[in-house]
């Protein structure tokens, strides 16, 4: 109400999450409250599930025992916050979100694979969405590093089904 309070127009608000970030955007566009406030959302490189994502990295690592690391560390999560792992999954949630969507990703992220945007992207049961690819950033660099790709995508997925719809 505050940011809408000082338009004279239905103002276009929407959300941009990276990483950890984007978890977070997909969260809040399946809650009640963002249902009715947020007219897109943009997840740039986000995870399709925290557990999937724990257990790359444990085996990134090489640890020993991996599975038994992430479900003891989940545990302890669990204790500490409330929550497991496996309770945090943007794929699962955007599953029950009916925000427009763009899922961006990058072919060359080194902290959460392509295929979890794709995942999360593929989740997404309503048509407005679109998924865009990067070939050639890092992690949360495409927006430097292939700044007129990423900028036309956020504008013409805006114009597509938000402005235009």
């Amino acid at each position: 109400d505050y940011i809408s309070s000082g338009f004279t127009t239905d103002p276009v608000l929407g959300v941009l999450g990276q990483g950890v970030g984007a978890a977070t955007a997909a969260y809040h566009s399946a809650t009640q409250f963002g249902r009715e406030t947020l007219d897109f959302i943009i997840l740039d490189g986000v995870y399709d599930d925290l557990e999937n994502l724990m257990d790359q990295k444990i085996k990134q690592a090489k640890l020993p025992f991996p599975n038994l690391i992430n479900k003891i560390s989940s545990e302890s999560v669990y204790m500490n916050y409330g929550y497991r792992y496996k309770e945090v999954s943007p794929r699962e949630v955007m599953a029950n979100s009916f925000t427009p969507a763009l899922v961006m990703n990058s072919t060359q992220d080194e902290v959460y694979t392509f295929q979890m945007g794709e995942n999360v992207f593929d989740s997404i049961t309503h048509d407005s969405k679109e998924l865009v690819t990067f070939e050639n950033s890092k992690h949360g660099m495409a927006f430097y590093e292939e700044k007129e790709k990423y900028e036309k995508s956020v504008f013409d997925f805006i114009n597509k089904f938000v402005i235009d719809k």
